[in-house]
C-alpha cells in the first residue's frame, strides 16, 4: 500500500503524517511526502514552507514530492473565483481545491511522477478535521468531534471512490491534542500558526480579481425592491447579499440583498427583508447512496454556520431547499452543505 501524505509545513499535516506512521494497520505501507504548488508564495506553498515539509520528510526517511498545480489551479479554482464575483455571487475556492485539486489532480500527478499504477491500493493521508466510516457498502463522511475545527463542510463534493481513499486522523483528536502530540515529537511546526481560506490572496480580493483578470469592473445603479434608483455603485464585485458596509446612501441603513450581473444592478432592502425561507440549489453532490428525491434533514448555508432544519426536494443536479425558519446568511455561489446529525448527506452550490 501506499501512503501519500499531505503536508502543508504546519501542525495539522504534520501530526496527521505521524500519526498514519504510528498506525499499526500501515506497517508495511510506502509512506510519501506531498506538497502542492498552487500559487507562488501563497500562504500554504511560500518557500520556507515547502522547505520545511522537506526537512519534516527527511527526519522521517520518507521521500518528498513537490507537485506543480499551478495550471490547473489558475483554470479551476483561481479563474472560477474571479468569475463568480463578477457574476455577483460569493465563491468557495477552499471547496473547489478540494474536489479537483487535493483530491483529483495531485493524485494522478503523484502516480504519473512515481509511474505507480493508479490500480494500486493507496490512501490520502491529510490533516483534515473530519471522520471517514465504511458500513452498509459505502463510505460516510463525519464531522470532526472538535467542533471549532470541524471541515467536513469543506469536503462535501468528495464523490464515493475519492473517499474511499482518504485517511483523516485528526478527526477523532482537538485541535489541543493536535498541537501537545506535535509538542511531543518535536514537530518544528507545533507553534505555526493556522492557514487561512483563499490561499492565494494577499490583497483585497477586489484588487487581486481586477489585476488577474486585467478587467475594470464597470459602475452601475443601486435600486430598491420597487425598482426605484438610489444611487450609483463601483461595480458588482464589490458588493455581497447582506452586505452593509461602503454603500454610503443617505435613509440607511440598507442591505445588498440582490446583485443582477448581467443589468449591473445591485438591489438593497432592510434587514428584515433579507430574510429567506426558500432557496435553488445547483450542482449537487450526494455521498448518501439511494436518497429519496424529498428528504428533511439540517443545513449550513456558510462553513461554521448554524444549521438549520429544512426540507430538500431535488432532480439530478438541482433542486430546492425549503427552511423551517427564514434566514439571513444564504449567499448566492456558497455551499449549502446537508447533515444527518454528524453525517454528510451532500451539497449544492447556492442560487437565488
Amino acid at each position: 500500500m501506499h501512503l501519500f501524505c499531505f503536508l502543508s509545513g504546519g501542525v495539522d499535516s504534520s501530526v496527521a503524517t505521524k500519526l498514519a506512521m504510528n498506525n499499526r494497520s500501515f506497517l508495511n505501507a510506502s509512506f510519501i511526502g506531498a506538497s502542492h504548488i498552487n500559487w507562488p508564495e501563497s500562504k500554504c506553498c511560500e518557500a520556507n514552507s515547502l522547505r520545511q515539509c522537506e526537512l519534516f520528510c527527511q527526519e522521517l526517511n520518507i521521500p518528498y514530492y513537490k507537485i506543480d498545480c499551478v495550471i490547473p489551479f489558475c483554470k479551476k479554482v483561481v479563474n472560477n473565483f474571479c468569475e463568480t464575483y463578477f457574476n455577483g455571487e460569493t465563491p468557495n475556492p477552499c471547496v473547489i481545491c478540494n474536489e479537483k485539486i487535493r483530491f483529483d489532480f495531485m493524485v494522478n500527478a503523484i502516480f504519473e511522477k512515481l509511474q505507480i499504477k493508479f490500480e494500486d491500493d493507496f490512501k490520502i493521508v491529510t490533516g483534515h478535521y473530519a471522520q471517514l466510516e465504511f458500513k452498509n457498502n459505502q463510505w460516510f463522511l463525519k464531522k470532526g468531534i472538535d467542533t471549532a475545527k470541524d471541515q467536513s463542510y469543506m469536503l462535501y463534493r468528495l464523490n464515493q471512490a475519492q473517499l474511499s481513499h482518504c485517511y483523516f486522523p485528526l478527526g477523532s483528536l482537538k485541535k489541543s491534542e493536535v498541537r501537545e502530540l506535535a509538542e511531543k515529537w518535536q514537530v518544528f511546526s507545533a507553534k505555526y500558526s493556522d492557514s487561512q481560506d483563499a490561499c492565494f490572496l494577499n490583497q483585497p480580493y477586489t484588487e487581486f480579481i481586477v489585476n488577474y483578470l486585467e478587467k475594470e469592473p464597470t459602475p452601475g445603479i443601486f435600486i430598491d425592491k420597487k425598482q426605484n434608483i438610489l444611487g450609483e455603485h463601483k461595480g458588482v464585485i464589490y458588493y455581497t447579499r447582506g452586505q452593509r458596509k461602503g454603500l454610503n446612501l443617505p435613509n440607511g441603513p440598507w442591505f445588498v440583498s440582490k446583485i443582477d450581473a448581467k443589468q449591473n444592478k445591485v438591489q438593497l432592502a432592510r434587514k428584515d427583508d433579507l430574510l429567506i425561507n426558500k432557496f435553488k440549489v445547483k450542482k449537487l453532490n450526494w455521498i448518501y447512496l439511494n436518497l429519496p428525491q424529498k428528504f428533511e434533514c439540517m443545513v449550513a448555508t456558510r462553513y461554521h454556520a448554524e444549521e438549520i432544519p429544512c426540507e430538500v426536494e431535488y432532480q439530478k443536479q438541482s433542486g430546492i431547499v425549503r427552511l423551517t425558519k427564514p434566514h439571513f446568511d444564504v449567499s448566492p455561489g456558497q455551499s449549502a452543505v446537508f447533515y444527518d446529525g454528524e453525517y454528510v448527506i451532500g451539497g449544492g452550490e447556492i442560487s437565488l
